[in-house]
């Protein structure tokens, strides 16, 4: 290990001495082989830079370099800069400051549009280690342009292809009074990820409570008018249908045991029965929306052969069984064979109509609200 000692003094002691200034490498191998066993550091006050200088045969023999606390980290400094290939200390100086230890990243770095933008020049070391990383980091980004990479920044963006896409979209804003916030960029991301292409689509869905852009293009081409009537259609009514479907089999079941046994009043009453709730499950189908109150059976039927196309036959027939029914509810009427048997006919058939009626309408436009 060397033997010599860095030395703080001011170069006021030796202001009458001879000057003789020499390169790095020369200092190095003069004190080496000299065996120098003090070499002393200041500042000349007309180079305004740190030099190194020792006394020899009353010469002051000085070299300028960077900042360093003892004679290895001097000679190990020379060595880095010159492997950095740096040939002027000014340079490696500021270079270090950076944290840069190349020539050619330092060069390539203070002709950049970070460097230029940022007045590195003038920022203390710290701030100056912070710009190079800012360089580093956009020279790897894959941004355009350093704009775009700062807003990205200040947008928290960090995919470029997110930056890009987001800022050729409707949800940036190009007003220089209102820019584009996070939050624009949350609500971008939010509609991308939800399946919606226009924000026009995914404000009216959110303003509504939808989910996806799937759901809320469903319930559009429904031409229902609330989202309640659309959740009631979409998730509540199937299962609902099912259920209702499984309890007329099992009425119609009822009544044709009813009719076998000769229970002709029961017989009725269940045929009519399954009938009304077949008619209220053929109301939401075709009206799409829930049944909410009392409805005029013969008033759909009309409306399911006339909008819908259903080969329904003699809607005042039905209302004969209507009539038939009353008067076994309220008056104990006792019904006849020919009559339970004329009434269960209509209705058998009038059920399986409006069954096929329901199952093949659900099957289609129900997939598509």
């Amino acid at each position: 290990m060397s033997s010599v000692r860095l030395v703080k003094t001011t170069t006021s002691n030796f202001e009458n001495w001879p000057l003789l200034e020499v390169s790095l490498q020369d200092f190095i191998e003069i004190v080496d082989s000299f065996e120098s066993e003090l070499v002393f550091f200041g500042d000349l006050d007309y180079h305004k830079k740190e030099v190194y200088f020792f006394s020899y045969m009353n010469v002051f023999i000085y070299t300028n370099f960077v900042p360093v606390d003892s004679w290895e980290d001097f000679k190990n400094q020379y060595e880095l800069m010159v492997k950095g290939g740096f040939n002027d200390v000014s340079k490696f100086t500021d270079a270090l400051m950076y944290g840069i230890d190349n020539m050619k990243k330092y060069q390539d770095f203070i002709g950049s549009e970070v460097y230029s933008e940022s007045d590195a020049r003038y920022a203390d070391p710290p701030d100056k280690k912070r710009i190079y990383a800012k360089y580093i980091d956009f020279a790897n980004s894959g941004f355009k342009q350093l704009s775009d990479y700062e807003e990205a920044s200040e947008l928290n963006i960090s995919e470029v292809a997110d930056y890009y896409l987001f800022k050729s979209s409707e949800w940036y804003k190009t007003d220089y009074w209102n820019p584009p916030e996070h939050n624009d960029y949350l609500n971008f991301k939010d509609a991308l990820q939800k399946g919606f292409t226009t924000k026009k689509e995914y404000e009216r869905a959110k303003e509504l409570g939808f989910l996806t852009a799937k759901t809320y293009k469903m319930f559009v081409e429904s031409g229902l008018k609330t989202k309640d009537e659309f959740d009631y259609l979409l998730r509540e009514f199937p299962p609902f249908m099912e259920k209702e479907l499984k309890l007329i089999d099992q009425i119609k079941a009822e009544a044709d045991v009813s009719f076998k046994e000769s229970r002709y009043q029961e017989s009725v009453r269940k045929d009519f029965l399954q009938i009304e709730k077949i008619l209220n499950l053929a109301y939401v189908v075709m009206y799409k929306r829930k049944v909410e109150k009392e409805i005029l059976y013969d008033e759909v039927l009309k409306d399911l052969k006339s909008r819908c196309g259903l080969e329904i036959q003699d809607v005042n027939e039905f209302n004969n069984c209507r009539r038939l029914r009353n008067r076994i509810t309220h008056e104990n009427y006792k019904v006849t064979e020919q009559e339970t048997s004329k009434a269960k006919t209509y209705l058998e058939e009038l059920g399986s109509l409006l069954r096929t009626f329901i199952l093949t309408t659900v099957e289609v436009d129900f997939k598509t609200i």
